[in-house]
């Protein structure tokens, strides 16, 4: 995967979908009145599939879950091959001794210590040691079988961790896939609130507050706010926002130049924004009260 991809919504996924629902429907009931900003029910419509896009990649408690049961299979596998390399390491002290040089190059006491990928080479490495020196060890009571369960287990083994590392991948894979389209539809999400805070900002304050896509928990409060260029106003994309009291808690703008940081608690903080090729800007000790929704906006100003 290549980068870092950055989740533009500053939510969690299953509250991402609600919200999708909620302005999709809100969208749907207001449609008329959505036609006169260029938003047609084809616009609508594309929303629609892009919030079914989202929910179809499923949650990544799915996937941790699938590396969960990964893991466990992979470390019962290993335990199995710990106790087949067990009698061939026995059959090796009668026969050679723990002193000998023999004994001591199979590390046999370093077995439990040794990452995944080491035990393997380690285990095939025995294997081939005892199949070299079978008939001295056959005298200490080795038998075929002993030698079959070390191959075996071995290629179960490395089974086991192949099919570990797939379920990483995937997990990245649709981690990657989860924050792209959830971007893609928290974007358009933003223009259908924008858009619905416009036409009832003036008329009804209940459907306004519908549009609002950030709400604070109780006690604590929403910090939103759109980060524009002073001069062309266009928005800044990628821009970042940090609260300097808050360990420089740190947010970055979308695709429209918007950011939030939601629940903080009431306080007087320092916001900071900055972004590449422009001057970074600090709001020092910005009253935030609880139960509320305060809007932040920067311009600024080119570096040149």
């Amino acid at each position: 995967m290549k980068g870092k991809l950055t989740r533009l919504y500053n939510m969690s996924d299953p509250a991402l979908s609600q919200k999708g629902d909620e302005s999709g429907n809100q969208a749907e009931r207001d449609i008329e009145k959505f036609k006169l900003y260029k938003f047609m029910p084809d616009d609508l419509e594309h929303f629609r599939a892009l919030v079914a896009d989202f929910k179809e990649i499923g949650p990544d408690l799915y996937y941790e879950g699938l590396k969960m049961g990964c893991t466990e299979e992979k470390n019962a596998s290993r335990s199995r091959l710990m106790n087949a390399i067990r009698p061939i390491r026995e059959r090796m002290k009668l026969a050679f001794g723990v002193s000998s040089a023999l004994y001591k190059s199979q590390k046999f006491g370093f077995l439990t210590k040794m990452p995944d990928e080491m035990l393997y080479v380690r285990a095939r490495r025995i294997h081939k040691m005892a199949m070299l020196k079978s008939t001295e060890l056959e005298k200490a009571g080795m038998t075929p079988a002993m030698l079959t369960a070390i191959e075996a287990e071995n290629a179960s083994f490395l089974e086991k961790m192949d099919e570990l590392d797939f379920a990483n991948y995937v997990r990245e894979e649709k981690t990657a896939e989860r924050i792209v389209c959830g971007n893609a539809m928290y974007a358009e999400m933003a223009r259908i609130c924008e858009i619905g805070k416009a036409i009832w900002r003036n008329e009804s304050p209940a459907k306004f507050n519908e549009y609002v896509i950030y709400q604070p928990s109780p006690g604590k409060a929403v910090v939103t706010g759109n980060i524009t260029d002073s001069a062309s106003g266009e928005p800044i994309v990628r821009a970042s926002v940090k609260v300097e009291e808050l360990d420089n808690r740190e947010v970055f703008t979308d695709e429209r130049g918007n950011y939030a940081f939601i629940d903080i608690h009431p306080a007087a903080y320092t916001f900071i924004a900055q972004a590449a090729l422009y001057l970074p800007m600090r709001k020092e000790k910005v009253n935030i009260t609880a139960d509320t929704a305060i809007i932040l906006n920067f311009a600024l100003v080119r570096s040149e």
